[in-house]
């Protein structure tokens, strides 16, 4: 190969790592809230019903055995 093929697919490769990047940075951005709830003595909690509140609606949610619940993919916000 000449210098000129060895350029354009130099070129070539560098657009595709560029495009990747792009669509990198273009991902969703999300968070996650982990709750355990115990007594005052520490022992967890089942069966409790936990209420997150923010943008949009609420999420409700109930405590496992083990006292925890899980909310996923939460949109940003305070």
């Amino acid at each position: 190969m000449n210098r000129s093929a060895w350029q354009k697919i130099a070129a070539l490769g560098f657009a595709v790592l560029l495009l990747g990047a792009g669509a990198a940075l273009a991902q969703e951005e999300t968070g996650n809230v982990y709750v355990a709830v115990s007594d005052g003595q520490g022992a967890s909690l089942p069966g409790v019903t936990v209420t997150l509140e923010g943008q949009g609606a609420p999420r409700v949610q109930v405590t496992n055995a083990q006292g925890q619940v899980r909310f996923l993919g939460l949109d940003p916000g305070t």
